[in-house]
């Protein structure tokens, strides 16, 4: 398998919300807050997204 070089292409851009409807959803918090994290900051930039 040959990995492209990052050079080559643009980074994706990734985001998330939460919409007024799921506001007080405690897992969707909670879901947020773990993609916030370092570590899966870290993980997710290493599939080639950015944040």
């Amino acid at each position: 398998m040959w990995m492209i070089p990052q050079a080559h292409y643009d980074a994706i851009r990734q985001d998330a919300v939460i919409l007024k409807k799921g506001a007080h959803n405690e897992a969707a918090q909670a879901l947020v807050r773990l993609l916030q994290s370092p570590n899966i900051k870290d993980l997710i930039r290493s599939y080639g997204y950015d944040l």
